[in-house]
């Protein structure tokens, strides 16, 4: 189990590395630029924008506050395709890549049951969406206090949360469709049609008034970073829905 796990990491550690710095550098971008968006009314401007394509940036155009410019310009989508990207990535190149490789025949000659491989597996993925989630958040307050700008630690907190059940709900899916079909286009394929999908059915249901009430087919109903950031709130509806997946999804796998 635990030479599993350290394979685990060795395979993945470069990208694990590159990405947190990533991060890093770009969360430090955005809190030496909030500063001159301060000096300008951003609001009236953005307010002048159509509402089609208000639809696309966020629940909350409220960018005052670096909470609420953070939602805008960060956690609204960057973050989703930065830290999901990965996670789609690592769990189709853990289980789809290793039967291409014909490397999952001398895995699953070990004496470990498949439960275990799978559940070692998924535990990972856990422990580095943490860290990913943990270097793009936490750091923000400093690189705040650095240029003067307030931040709560809450915010952060509850868009930590939210992302974490949001981005391992997306790794759990993927990790089943990897599991199904154990070929890995298929497997990178059909989370990013459905994340695709979800992000211009959920914008589109923020102005098109026949849309607005079945805005819940979308995954991205339930991931509403202007409300853990600006409201600091995590809907219960979003906790049932991204474990049910969560659950479901590993139970399956």
């Amino acid at each position: 189990m635990i030479e599993l796990s350290k394979k685990i990491w060795r395979d993945h550690w470069v990208g694990i590395t590159l990405i947190s710095v990533g991060l890093l550098v770009y969360g430090w971008l955005f809190a030496a630029l909030f500063p001159t968006f301060e000096k300008i009314d951003i609001n009236q401007f953005i307010d002048q924008y159509p509402e089609a394509l208000k639809s696309f940036l966020s629940e909350s155009f409220d960018i005052s506050t670096f909470a609420g410019f953070l939602d805008i310009e960060y956690f609204s989508l960057v973050w989703v395709i930065i830290v999901g990207g990965y996670l789609i990535s690592f769990a189709t190149s853990e289980i789809s890549k290793e039967v291409e490789t014909k490397t999952i025949e001398s895995l699953l000659s070990l004496p470990i049951s498949r439960f275990k491989i799978i559940f070692i597996k998924w535990l990972n993925m856990a422990l580095i969406t943490i860290f990913l989630i943990s270097i793009s958040t936490f750091p923000l307050i400093g690189f705040a206090a650095i240029y003067g700008i307030s931040l709560s630690a809450m915010s952060m907190l509850m868009i930590s949360i939210l992302g974490f059940l949001f981005f391992m709900s997306i790794g759990s899916f993927t990790m089943a469709l990897a599991v199904l079909f154990n070929e890995r286009n298929k497997a990178v394929f059909i989370p990013i049609v459905v994340l695709l999908f979800g992000y211009i059915w959920n914008s589109l249901g923020r102005f098109i008034e026949s849309i607005e009430n079945f805005r819940f087919f979308s995954i991205f109903y339930f991931f509403d970073s202007a409300r853990a950031l600006v409201d600091k709130q995590i809907g219960l509806a979003s906790i049932f829905v991204f474990l049910g997946i969560i659950v479901i999804s590993t139970a399956f796998a």
